[in-house]
């Protein structure tokens, strides 16, 4: 901002920056416990006409998942987002 010749703490203040964080960091836990699970998988389902939600449930856990999510909501606990 400082480059465009703007001034950062009147233009989106650190303030008002911690407040939207705050706000939106519930859709981040929201999005890790949705797609972690799916884009870590081993095995994934064939996604054609046939393919339904209840295919989803069928997706297995890997260790890595576990170890990423794990790591995702201790980061939330710390932030005191989650106790």
């Amino acid at each position: 901002m400082k480059r465009l010749g703007l001034e950062p703490a009147k233009v989106y203040s650190r303030e008002t920056f911690q407040s939207e964080l705050k706000e939106k960091l519930v859709f981040g836990l929201v999005l890790a416990m949705l797609f972690l699970p799916i884009v870590l998988a081993n095995d994934t389902p064939e996604v054609n006409e046939e393919f339904t939600l209840s295919a989803m449930a069928e997706i297995k856990s890997t260790d890595l998942c576990i170890e990423r999510l794990n790591g995702v909501i201790n980061d939330y606990v710390k932030w005191g987002i989650l106790k």
